[in-house]
């Protein structure tokens, strides 16, 4: 909503915004080292045009922006909906079924042990996860949700964040970082920097996460990141770069 008031403060500079593309469903891929889930970023899937085509044929027709909303609510549990809602979120699980299986497999975890360990070595502790009288797993939502979240913006964020910002002091730029939100990186850039912000978000974004975890925590992230480079006068009024 505030977007539009956020410019840069020197006359004829950008404001650069570098996201991670579809970070949620990459990490989700990962940890649940789903196949389908590979195979359509390997082929750049449009999954949210799969969200729309799914619920339009259950009756409920929507265009591909509304189909954002609930492409990735079955990640972290989200069940309730129009019937035409619920019939996508039985389709993700059918279609990926590592990351259904995997989550099932936590949850269960979650209930027997009131803990998961993640990848990283942390441990998430879960003391009010428990079968309720008609089978339900009461709080299952925040196991399903809590390991990809962690991973995706807890984690790779920061790491490409962190990159970044010695990147553009080592390359002397007059561009710098001014925010940061859920998974991009906002900056003011100088017009005759655009190549080098570019190179520095988008090695930043994909390759050095990648090489962190690798080096710190032993974890071979074997799904390709992706950033999404946008530049203009207002955080709110931009053209893919």
């Amino acid at each position: 909503t505030f977007k539009p008031l956020f410019r840069a403060r020197t006359p004829g500079w950008y404001i650069g915004e570098a996201d991670e593309a579809a970070l949620e469903f990459r990490a989700a891929v990962f940890l649940g080292d789903d196949s389908q889930g590979r195979q359509d970023l390997a082929d750049r899937v449009d999954i949210h045009a799969f969200t729309r085509d799914t619920i339009t044929k259950a009756g409920q027709k929507i265009d591909r922006q509304v189909a954002k909303i609930h492409t990735f609510k079955p990640l972290y549990g989200g069940l309730s909906g129009t019937k035409a809602e619920q019939a996508y979120y039985r389709a993700f699980k059918e279609k990926y079924v590592g990351i259904s299986m995997w989550q099932e497999r936590l949850v269960t975890q979650a209930v027997v042990e009131h803990q998961i360990t993640l990848p990283t070595g942390l441990v998430l502790y879960f003391p009010d996860v428990k079968y309720s009288r008609n089978g339900y797993v009461e709080n299952n939502q925040k196991v399903r949700n809590y390991p990809v979240q962690y991973l995706a913006t807890a984690e790779i964020v920061p790491i490409a964040l962190v990159y970044a910002w010695h990147l553009i002091k080592l390359d002397k730029l007059k561009s710098f970082i001014i925010n940061t939100v859920h998974d991009s990186i906002i900056g003011e850039v100088h017009p005759e920097e655009k190549e080098d912000w570019s190179r520095i978000m988008t090695e930043s974004l994909t390759y050095w996460p990648l090489s962190y975890m690798n080096e710190v925590y032993n974890i071979q992230f074997d799904v390709p990141l992706a950033a999404e480079l946008k530049y203009g006068t207002h955080w709110g009024e931009k053209e893919d770069n």
